[in-house]
């Protein structure tokens, strides 16, 4: 079976800032197939269906890259022109909706005029997510990232496929998420795992939004929501 036995990292993944914007192009082409999926489904869906539909996306992704891996034609032109594709995805979606983010990045502002704490909790929420979002896009630099969310992944691509390795304690830890991991590093970026946990903290926030009452329900749910998403986005690992 014909492999790529010195694949490195480095070798796989491109040179700053490019890692970063595949990851953040990538992300924004899984968010845009969960809008052309959820209107499919309704006419005129609501957030959480779009939220919703985004996390069939990509788990749907995990399946069929899984899929690869486990059928040993896990080859990276194949995984990148996947990843190529959905960046050009992502390129489409954010010129057409740029009005779109900068009417709800208002609306955001609005909310939080509505609530007695609505500054704090904006200027708290803001540089939080400013935090983790540039965690998110930056290196992996923590033990479990290196050890086998990103190695394992590195290792698939090296034999196009997934591989038993008995000899390796920690490749026993690998799920479906590292399939994507794979997928990233295969288009160039090491950093599409958490960045797909990072968009996980708006999931999570838009679905206990939808169980909002008051004003300042809302705004409680997005702390929460950071609170309970945001160990991930600083890992390699997609987590829901």
């Amino acid at each position: 079976m014909s492999h790529v036995p010195f694949l490195r990292l480095q070798d796989a993944v491109a040179r700053p800032p490019f890692p970063a914007i595949i990851a953040v192009l990538m992300l924004f082409g899984l968010i845009k197939i969960g809008s052309w999926f959820a209107h499919a489904r309704r006419q005129t869906p609501e957030p959480l269906d779009v939220a919703s539909s985004f996390v069939v996306v990509v788990g749907t992704l995990a399946c069929i890259t899984h899929a690869l891996a486990l059928a040993q034609i896990a080859h990276i032109p194949l995984l990148r022109g996947v990843g190529i594709s959905l960046g050009a995805v992502g390129v489409f979606s954010i010129v057409n909706n740029a009005r779109s983010n900068c009417m709800k990045c208002q609306a955001l502002v609005k909310l939080a005029s509505t609530v007695s704490f609505g500054k704090l909790a904006v200027w708290v929420l803001g540089l939080t997510l400013l935090g983790l979002g540039a965690a998110a896009l930056g290196p992996a630099t923590d033990a479990d990232s290196l050890a086998y969310h990103l190695g394992v992944p590195l290792d698939w691509l090296r034999h196009h496929g997934a591989l038993a390795q008995p000899n390796w304690a920690m490749a026993r830890l690998v799920g479906i998420g590292e399939s994507l991991n794979m997928l990233g590093l295969a288009t160039g970026t090491d950093c599409f795992g958490a960045t797909l946990q990072f968009a996980g903290i708006f999931v999570a926030a838009t679905a206990l939004d939808a169980m909002a009452r008051e004003p300042r329900d809302r705004v409680l749910g997005w702390l929460l929501a950071i609170r309970s998403t945001s160990t991930g986005s600083t890992k390699g690992k997609p987590t829901y």
